[in-house]
């Protein structure tokens, strides 16, 4: 069967994932969608069928979609083959790594928004993602409604003070024993477990609009302060943050709360501290979440050397390499804290200012020193909560996960994977300059059936600048 792309007029997407799904509606343009077949992935469409993106399932194959709707009509078979913009490889596991650092393009569409016809109602959510969407919005005070910001974009960062107009003060907050640490717990509602595992420079509270949207859909929604953050001890030393301690507190953190198993979501740091949990407690997890952070076998490469190359840096132009100083970073950073977090916690329109941060300012002079713009997507009582945090305690523990990163690589007996067999989801963001959307085109191979989703206007904070979406992505898998 042959399919002609150029018969979708509007911008398209692809998502190389398990199953078909549907995020949204194309308003009378035909639909491209992508179905399993044998050995590869069948184009079908038929006309008047409505569609917010193309979705597909390549099994073992990394796809490239770029856009259709040239003069000639690029043309689809049915092995998924294209004659034009859809290319195909077939890595196998041995080739997986190589295929992982790949930059392979995949545009992929969740929420696209659109304007609704004057008189229709847009039929954009799944009954799940609508309640996880009114979950989301704020209990009282004006501005857009979260669901209106889900759907149009507008307003998303025009959030009341504290979380999105909700009150923090029914948030529960103890200090736990794990792992030979003290470790700061923020939770709230009860049922099936959830836990945020945050990464650098945050708190428990990077999660809070998650805390209560997810308690309010019948969960126990916990967030600790990692170690080394907030109210969390913090090793002065960088030995005391391998993966395989910080995995241990999260095993620990279940012990001291009398939890069995729990689905782990992670952003960040806390997103490579999740997919390892994966193949560390893989009897401790019912299902994975991870925000921007991608999932790769584990392997001897230093992640600050590979990801250094990944970007074509240097040690002088690398933030990661920055970081390995003791004293460094920390003097820049803690020169002015509320500046600090004004510079980094910017919105997706200044993805260039993530860039100069990742660059060292492109001449080594430090990470925030050539970034004027302080336009942050936090309000001043968020704002607060940071700086009033990371004033009492220092950047060095946070820090110290970047100094412990490359010894990972010398852990004997560490888990080899290369595949992960637990439930997952992977959310990717558009302007994530450091975490790129590409970096987890193979995840369908690694994670056999995960869940690819993408929000394209959103940089690198996606839980906190992107709240609605998230908090309805996480109803709708988890729930």
């Amino acid at each position: 069967m042959l399919v002609r792309l150029d018969e979708v007029k509007e911008e398209t997407g692809f998502v190389a994932a398990g199953g078909r799904r549907h995020a949204g509606d194309r308003h009378g343009h035909e639909a491209l969608l992508f179905e399993p077949g044998n050995g590869g992935a069948k184009a079908v469409s038929k006309p008047g069928d409505d569609a917010d993106a193309v979705f597909g399932q390549v099994g073992s194959r990394v796809a490239r979609l770029l856009h259709g709707g040239n003069d000639g009509g690029d043309v689809v078979d049915a092995e998924g083959v294209a004659a034009g913009s859809l290319r195909r490889r077939k890595p196998d596991r041995e080739h997986a790594e190589e295929c992982y650092f790949e930059q392979i393009e995949v545009f992929r569409v969740v929420h696209h928004r659109f304007a609704d016809p004057p008189g229709r109602a847009c039929p954009s959510a799944s009954s799940k993602l609508e309640r996880a969407a009114v979950l989301s919005q704020p209990a009282k005070g004006g501005g857009v409604s979260r669901p209106e910001a889900a759907r149009t974009g507008i307003g998303h960062n025009s959030r009341q003070p504290g979380e999105g107009g909700r009150d923090l003060a029914d948030i529960r907050h103890h200090t736990i024993e794990t792992n030979g640490i003290r470790m700061h717990v923020a939770e709230a509602g009860s049922g099936p477990a959830v836990v945020f595992c945050h990464g650098w420079p945050e708190l428990w509270y990077s999660w809070r609009h998650q805390v209560h949207a997810l308690a309010d859909a019948g969960f126990r929604a916990i967030a600790p302060d990692m170690r080394g953050y907030g109210g969390t001890d913090a090793p002065a030393d960088p030995r005391e943050y391998t993966m395989k301690t910080l995995c241990a507190d999260m095993a620990g953190l279940l012990d001291a709360l009398g939890i069995e198993q729990a689905a782990f979501v992670g952003h960040d740091w806390g997103g490579a501290v999740i997919w390892q949990m994966g193949l560390r407690y893989p009897e401790r997890v019912t299902a994975l979440v991870g925000l921007n952070t991608p999932y790769g076998p584990p392997s001897n490469a230093r992640p600050t050397e590979s990801l250094r190359d990944f970007h074509g840096q240097t040690d002088r132009t690398f933030y990661m390499r920055y970081f390995l100083a003791p004293g460094v970073a920390e003097a820049e950073l803690e020169a002015d804290v509320a500046t600090t977090f004004k510079k980094i916690f910017l919105p997706y329109t200044r993805a260039a200012d993530f860039t100069t941060f990742m660059t060292v300012g492109g001449d080594g002079s430090g990470v925030i020193a050539r970034i004027t713009n302080t336009d942050t997507f936090l309000t001043d009582e968020e704002l607060a909560e940071y700086v009033k945090e990371y004033s009492r305690t220092g950047f060095r523990g946070g820090l110290n996960w970047y100094r412990a990163a490359d010894g990972n690589a010398d852990e004997a007996g560490a888990p080899k994977g290369p595949q992960l067999n637990i439930r997952s989801m992977m959310v990717t963001a558009g302007k994530d300059t450091i975490l790129k959307p590409e970096m987890a085109a193979a995840m369908p191979m690694l994670i056999p059936g995960i869940r690819m989703e993408h929000i394209e206007d959103c940089a690198h904070w996606t839980q906190q600048e992107r709240p609605a979406e998230v908090n309805a992505l996480l109803v709708d898998f988890l729930g």
